[in-house]
């Protein structure tokens, strides 16, 4: 069953927004300025309430009744803006769209334990990519808007701890390197680049459960922007025990 939605109808469906949320929504009943509803920074989030994957608690009316099936919903233009399928009200699968018709994000499960979630900048290119298990991410990767990545992170799916984070700036060139390489220690190598690319830092941290946090352990190298060996410190139980210079 399909059913199709102009704007206008948004403030009269059970939403289940806030009252702030259906504050930006025109007095005209027949018009919903698109700028009120996309966030500069964050995009269409509106649906996301809707989302009991992801521990949304809000359900959407149809008529009357909690939607089933597909729903649309349009720009004043006629362009689409939302397009989502709905089980009791809440949204299984869903797609957004920019009022010139590009794609703002899409969710979709992958199977009983694990969805995944695309958010596109206007001009196209891909925003950020998160994969999620049982409700919470466990990759999570951000770009910038020349489609260069920017943020990469995983986390182990049973403890949530790190299994590699990685910051890159805009040219490509590494910030800061996170990855796990003792699993059974809990031990990470750990990088920190100057802007041409050189090592700025590099050293050991080991994750302390009991204060999930990471706390550094043994010799950290400090170089120059040349490459050149300055510095080295050796920590015991996250503190500096010992300096050398050089």
């Amino acid at each position: 069953m399909k059913k199709y939605l102009t704007l206008a109808l948004i403030a009269t469906t059970l939403f289940a927004f806030s009252q702030e949320e259906l504050a930006v929504m025109d007095p005209d009943p027949h018009y919903v300025k698109p700028e009120s509803l996309i966030d500069p920074v964050y995009g269409i989030t509106i649906y996301e309430t809707l989302n009991g994957q992801l521990d949304g608690d809000s359900t959407r009316n149809c008529r009357g009744y909690a939607c089933t099936g597909w729903v649309e919903d349009r720009y004043e233009n006629g362009e689409v803006m939302h397009k989502g399928y709905y089980s009791d009200g809440q949204l299984i699968m869903y797609k957004n769209y920019y009022p010139d018709g590009t794609i703002e994000r899409e969710f979709k499960m992958v199977d009983n334990l694990k969805c995944q979630t695309k958010i596109y900048y206007p001009n196209g290119e891909i925003k950020s990519f998160i994969k999620y298990h049982r409700g919470d991410p466990f990759i999570w990767q951000d770009y910038y808007d020349n489609g260069q990545l920017q943020y990469d992170e995983e986390l182990n799916k049973q403890t949530g701890a790190y299994v590699m984070s990685n910051t890159y700036a805009a040219n490509g060139i590494p910030i800061s390197t996170l990855e796990i390489k003792n699993k059974k220690r809990m031990e990470f190598a750990h990088k920190e680049f100057h802007v041409n690319g050189q090592v700025k830092l590099e050293g050991k941290t080991r994750y302390i459960s009991s204060i999930m946090d990471h706390r550094r352990v043994g010799i950290w190298k400090h170089y120059n922007i040349d490459g050149v060996l300055t510095q080295e410190d050796t920590y015991v139980d996250g503190k500096v025990h010992k300096e050398k210079k050089f």
